[in-house]
């Protein structure tokens, strides 16, 4: 029976991954929707396992974003009768550097089917402690100041806990959706008579955290006691939490700023320009002369301010902001007033604005009183710009979208100063959030600023998943590319990868003027080997400085990840900028198929206006991609005419005719295509021959004369493992998966038509 016990909860793991992957219709690729705990420790050694996500079978490595944190893949007890050593996949012993400063990090895990998408962690110096799961809520844990304590919420129930209230009311952190987690953290106060003393919920990312109770009783108080629930009552391991009692001022826990959604990746991408500190600029005085920047702080008490600075005369400047908020909306109203006049012009303007009607005034006294009435009036200004929206790019998997202002402030007449007003739509008498707001003004620089994240296996992105990336050896895989051009930039990027192992290699793409999208194809050879590490996308663009030398912008392509997938109730996926790019290549298995353009990651169409071209569409069949496909062109540039074809079942080669009109853009595009297509694979066959090789071990000892062990348990274990073995050889056999995939990359260069002979 403790075969039996052994054997049966993997093979069940396994019948219920296979399940999921045909009713999700997802090729097998790793994914990871939760880790446990979601804080580490640099006291001790930490147990750590992956709770929850798809295709996670044979999780035997875990990757760091800091090499100071490393993990040793636990053991399995050996099988009945067996001297082979097991492992606990998805289970390890993870340790912490003393050196590792306390803050938030990224692991990624490393299985069959690839490299997963990385989830947050934190560090702690402190303790960590798990709470027990069936907690009695008449008798709930004491906790203890200063501990890190995880848990996950309960359906329909709360996680009840109580501390004790001594000299001070202990303050109590409860943070959840920092760690990617589905958890909407909400906590209710209580006393041993259930009053309630408190009710909190998380705002965003940032945590809750209880510091005085609103009521209080009239009897004298010694424990305080927590519920801890997810705010939708949802439960899963998803669902985890993490709570500290009087945490350090200091504490990682505390805040939220490592959790950047990918808009953010705007204003970690600029050179910074001389800082001013708004407390150095006196009341109603005037910044200095871009370009600067400030950080200002908005509230419910001074929910907009106004700023005025000098400009050069002819001068162009941009003008950009950033809020540290996800709940602010930042609108500025820019316009043009003369300078400030001195005590003594003011003196002599209220003197004038005081005089009764029909008092002879001078021309130029006169002026002033305008240009003044002009600076305290709320209507007639000379408006430059209302901006409250900065540029929107990035798919609804991924959204680049900005709520924060950009905009330019053009050249203006000598004399005059530009006054900013700044607002958070957001804020209202009642707000409790504060909006951090950095503002910057200067002269345009030329920029790109680029985002990417794995492409997910679906045709909608607004049903996106949490997904990693497994580039089967003789396959191919994609990457999403966003960009935004800022500072007068409005030429066409490039984009590609560096640091690609052997037998790996990327079609690189090009993102013409006016687009924002395109997609990364990377393939493999069918001799690839087994790799994982890091890799490098660039975007580059060039420009002519105004001294018509030219000057060449190469940036990183910024990492992002899905970190809460799609569903009905949370609506779009979440996602957040990651610290770096992982690959896997995987070499047990072949593609299905590989499906190319053209003859290799230099080749080109050039097509002239008004012409057209077949394009040599090449497919490599194997094993289980022998059905038809649907290819879908993505990107086609405007008046050029491309539509879906079928790559008919077999067929190595397709030739569809791509048009392009005669007033349509010279340039250069790359177009992909998306393939739907029913690919057939086998899911994790390994667990087959892993019992097979097991039984075959038992078998093995029963032949041999010599063996003294247990005969009629190993006769036992022969007879239970056969029918086994056939039920599993049933579940491993190939199964159709509906796939999405984005192949066949495209470089196509419109060119002017020839002249006619003359």
């Amino acid at each position: 029976m403790r075969l039996i016990s052994r054997i049966k909860p993997a093979l069940c793991l396994l019948v219920l991954g296979l399940l999921c992957g045909r009713v999700r219709s997802e090729a097998p690729v790793v994914a990871l929707e939760s880790v446990f705990p979601p804080v580490l420790s640099t006291a001790g050694p930490n147990a750590f396992r992956v709770t929850a996500g798809r295709f996670n079978q044979d999780i035997e490595s875990l990757v760091f974003s800091d090499p100071r944190i490393s993990a040793v893949l636990d053991a399995a007890p050996n099988l009945p009768l067996d001297d082979v050593p097991q492992k606990s996949y998805g289970q390890f012993s993870v340790t912490v550097d003393p050196a590792t400063p306390p803050g938030y990090y990224e692991v990624w895990a490393v299985g069959r089917y690839g490299i997963s998408n990385s989830r947050m962690i934190a560090v702690v110096s402190t303790p960590v402690e798990v709470l027990p799961g069936n907690i009695d809520p008449k008798n709930p844990p004491e906790l203890k100041p200063g501990v890190c304590y995880v848990g996950t919420t309960k359906r329909s129930d709360k996680v009840v806990v109580k501390t004790k209230k001594t000299d001070h009311w202990p303050k109590c952190l409860l943070a959840g959706q920092v760690f990617d987690a589905a958890t909407i953290p909400a906590m209710t106060v209580t006393d041993s008579k259930q009053f309630t003393l408190h009710q909190l919920r998380a705002q965003g990312k940032s945590p809750v955290v209880f510091e005085k109770p609103v009521s209080i009783p009239s009897d004298p108080i010694e424990d305080v006691y927590l519920r801890i629930y997810d705010f939708l009552f949802r439960s899963s391991d998803s669902t985890v939490f993490a709570l500290v009692i009087d945490p350090a001022e200091n504490h990682p826990l505390l805040s939220t700023l490592a959790w950047k959604p990918p808009f953010k990746a705007f204003a970690e991408s600029i050179a910074p320009w001389p800082i001013i500190e708004p407390n150095t600029v006196v009341a109603g005085g005037t910044y200095p002369a871009p370009p600067w920047q400030t950080t200002v702080e908005l509230s419910s008490s001074k929910p907009s301010l106004e700023i005025e600075f000098p400009v050069a005369e002819g001068a162009v400047y941009e003008c950009e902001v950033f809020s540290d908020s996800d709940l602010s909306d930042i609108r500025i109203v820019a316009d043009r007033i003369t300078p400030a006049p001195t005590a003594e012009q003011v003196a002599e303007i209220q003197t004038v604005m005081n005089a009764p009607t029909g008092t002879a005034i001078d021309p130029a006294i006169e002026q002033r009183v305008k240009d003044y009435r002009a600076r305290i009036s709320s209507v007639g200004r000379e408006i430059i710009a209302v901006a409250e929206d900065g540029i929107g790019a990035g798919t609804k998997a991924v959204r680049m979208t900005s709520l924060d202002p950009i905009f330019t402030i053009p050249a203006g007449s000598a004399g005059k100063h530009v006054r900013l007003s700044v607002s958070d739509l957001q804020l209202s008498a009642s707000s409790k959030f504060k909006s951090p707001v950095t503002l910057r003004v200067g002269p345009q620089q030329p920029r790109i600023h680029a985002v990417g994240h794995w492409v997910p296996d679906t045709n909608n992105a607004a049903q996106a998943k949490t997904t990693g990336v497994g580039l089967t050896k003789g396959g191919q895989c994609a990457m999403q590319v966003s960009i935004r051009r800022a500072g007068g930039f409005a030429g066409p990027v490039q984009v590609t990868c560096e640091g690609l192992p052997a037998g790996v290699s990327v079609y690189p793409a090009v993102i013409a003027p006016g687009q924002t999208e395109t997609q990364l194809v990377f393939y493999a050879e069918e001799n690839a080997t087994n790799w994982v590490g890091l890799i490098n996308p660039v975007a580059k663009g060039a420009w002519t400085d105004p001294n018509n030398a030219n000057q060449e912008i190469v940036v990183p392509i910024r990492a992002s990840t899905i970190a809460v997938s799609a569903s009905a109730e949370r609506g779009l996926p979440q996602a957040r900028l990651s610290s770096q790019w992982q690959l896997k290549v995987i070499e047990q298995d072949i593609a299905p198929i590989q499906l190319k353009a053209g003859d290799g990651p230099g080749w080109i169409l050039e097509i002239p206006l008004g012409g057209s071209a077949k394009i040599p569409i090449k497919a490599i069949r194997r094993a289980g991609g022998e059905q038809k496909g649907v290819m879908r062109p993505q990107n086609v540039p405007a008046k050029v005419t491309l539509g879906e074809f079928e790559l008919p079942p077999n067929a190595a080669e397709a030739t569809p005719e791509i048009k392009v009109a005669a007033d349509a853009t010279p340039g250069e595009y790359t177009i992909w295509f998306q393939t739907e297509i029913v690919l057939k694979q086998s899911l994790h066959p390994e667990s087959h021959a892993r019992l097979l090789a097991y039984r075959d071990r038992i078998q093995a000892k029963l032949s041999d004369p010599n063996w003294t062990g247990d005969r009629p348990a190993a006769e036992k274990i022969i007879a239970e493992t056969n029918p086994k073995i056939e039920a599993l050889a049933k579940e491993i056999a190939p199964k159709d998966f509906p796939s999405f995939v984005s192949s066949a990359p495209l470089r196509l260069r419109i060119v002017p038509a020839p002249e006619a002979p003359k």
